[in-house]
């Protein structure tokens, strides 16, 4: 939004953690941007393979359904239609001349 590009590559792990290194320039730089980044995770070859913990929670084989207030019409509390207090500090009635 601001245009000011950035990228951001693998630049090794700290405590088993990955972490990156971030190249920002100014506007329309990225061509720059772009040689910088190619050019440091080649020479660093920091990037490493993500290793899977034993014992970790396995991910769904499916995607449960979302639910709606049709699906539970108690679930969700009625909006009044009528009879809804009026907001402090607005007129409940046009003002008579």
């Amino acid at each position: 939004m601001a245009g000011y590009p950035i990228v951001t590559v693998p630049a090794g792990s700290v405590y088993g953690l990955p972490v990156g290194i971030s190249f920002m320039g100014t506007a329309y730089s990225e061509p720059v941007l772009i040689r910088l980044a190619y050019a440091f995770e080649q020479g660093s070859r920091a990037r490493e393979t993500p290793a899977f913990l034993p014992g970790t929670v396995e991910p769904p084989t499916e995607v449960p359904a979302l639910r709606t207030a049709a699906d539970d019409p108690g679930a969700m509390p009625e909006v009044p239609t009528s009879g809804t207090p009026a907001v402090e500090g607005t007129p409940t009635q046009e003002p008579t001349t």
